[in-house]
């Protein structure tokens, strides 16, 4: 069965895609763990979503979400922390320090 034993390209042209077969999928997989486990490789985050999935983007959390996103503890949540949508991070961080406080999150 090709599917299982090999990737198979589908459409043509521009719109070209990859249906990854499976054997071969998990081939790569395992080398790639492999090789993260051997400090060889950092791996790659994968990002996205199913056909027909709508992505919702986190809202912040009702009450206080310096305290609730603020994975260090250091009173403020950095982007790495950040949780919702990127424009709304740039637009809350009003001094622009990368950073946000709980004075930039109340209204003016």
């Amino acid at each position: 069965m090709k599917s299982i034993s090999e990737d198979v390209e589908i459409g043509g042209g521009p719109a070209n895609a990859t249906a990854f077969g499976l054997k071969p999928f998990v081939e790569r997989r395992v080398a790639s763990i492999l090789g993260q486990l051997e400090g060889k490789s950092k791996g790659k985050a994968l990002r996205g979503r199913a056909p027909g999935e709508r992505r919702r983007p986190e809202r912040p959390p009702r009450g206080n979400p310096i305290k609730d996103w603020d994975g260090d503890g250091d009173g403020k949540v950095s982007r790495q922390e950040w949780r919702g949508p990127v424009g709304e991070f740039d637009r809350l961080d009003r001094n622009g320090d990368g950073y946000l406080e709980a004075k930039e999150l109340r209204r003016p």
